[in-house]
């Protein structure tokens, strides 16, 4: 973090750019190419331009971690917590690094610069138990499509000469296991893939620089 935060380093400076220059809808285009009506921009939300969106995760999955203590990280603390409150909470919101809502869908990006990996852990689940941008997703997919209020998509933001790459993450992102282990409710409701339609691919900063022609951020 510090000097080399990727959400005050980059974010804020890329997608400031390309709000100041009425780019936001192109930049969903972009992404969601095979998409026809990407909608109107409703709300954008990052560091800097009131702060990242906190999502609540799934009501679904807060029952199944209660359920199912022997599965989280720490099992008996887990039993602990749950003889002292049964309601308890095994996961608090998550935040997008950036959140796009349109009248017809919504985008969540996890953005990343120097970081080694990303994150696919939290306090109660185990390293690939809990991906981040999985999370993201999850929460706002209710599992009754007939509640959902459109489409969800999510993409990672990379630098090109970064430590992640995004061959492995691609390759990553296109399997049901890797999913469905971050997804244990919707294994039982047979809805992860509903999630994994939605992720859109693994673009670097760079691209964007080049394809918008934005003058920040400059990356090293």
């Amino acid at each position: 973090m510090g000097r080399l935060d990727s959400s005050r380093c980059v974010v804020k400076p890329v997608f400031d750019e390309l709000i100041k220059g009425g780019k936001i809808k192109d930049f969903v285009k972009m992404i969601l190419p095979e998409v026809q009506l990407v909608g109107d921009i409703l709300e954008v939300r990052y560091c800097g331009r009131n702060g990242e969106k906190v999502i609540q995760p799934r009501p679904e999955f807060l029952d199944w971690c209660r359920h199912h203590p022997e599965a989280l990280r720490n099992p008996n603390k887990a039993r602990e917590c749950l003889m002292k409150n049964p309601s308890y909470k095994f996961e608090g919101g998550t935040h997008p690094d950036v959140y796009i809502k349109t009248t017809t869908l919504t985008v969540v990006i996890e953005a990343k610069w120097t970081e080694p990996r990303i994150t696919s852990h939290t306090t109660w689940r185990k390293e690939g138990e809990r991906d981040q941008l999985i999370r993201h997703m999850d929460a706002l997919l209710p599992i009754d499509p007939s509640k959902s209020n459109g489409k969800v998509y999510g993409l990672f933001l990379i630098d090109e000469c970064g430590k992640i790459s995004q061959d492995v993450l691609k390759k990553l992102f296109a399997s049901e296991w890797y999913f469905a282990q971050s997804l244990p409710h919707r294994v039982l409701n047979r809805s992860v893939k509903d999630v994994m339609s939605g992720f859109c691919g693994v673009y670097t900063w760079q691209y964007i620089k080049k394809t918008f022609g934005l003058i920040n951020p400059t990356l090293h």
